[in-house]
């Protein structure tokens, strides 16, 4: 088996899913969201937050992508398991902490 043909599968799988349906978000302090995902909707969401976590001035995604996004990278469990949005809600707590990060305060130098 050549090494490429599982990275094309997977690529091809997202291409062609029909959507992820309902999709719920479990937030730390009990609440939840959910969602109902169309045909390639993980996808918009995967641009909102690259949008976000480049931030863009002039977004290519929907107001939408980027709200679902950053719920994701809050929510502390997504149900039913979703690698693509696992992986969105990972990276935007990266973006978050980063942003935390890069705006901290600096400490006062005695």
């Amino acid at each position: 088996m050549r090494k490429g043909s599982s990275l094309k599968r997977r690529v091809r799988e997202i291409e062609e899913a029909h959507g992820a349906g309902a999709v719920t978000l479990t937030f730390e302090d009990g609440t939840s969201r959910g969602f109902s995902l169309r045909r390639n909707d993980r996808l918009k969401i995967l641009l909102g937050a690259f949008d976000i976590a480049h931030a863009a001035v002039t977004p290519g995604s929907s107001a939408r992508a980027r709200e679902v996004a950053q719920l994701l990278g809050k929510a502390k469990d997504i149900a039913p398991r979703d690698r693509l949005l696992e992986n969105i809600a990972a990276g935007m707590r990266q973006v978050e902490k980063e942003k935390c990060t890069n705006h901290a305060p600096s400490p006062v130098s005695s």
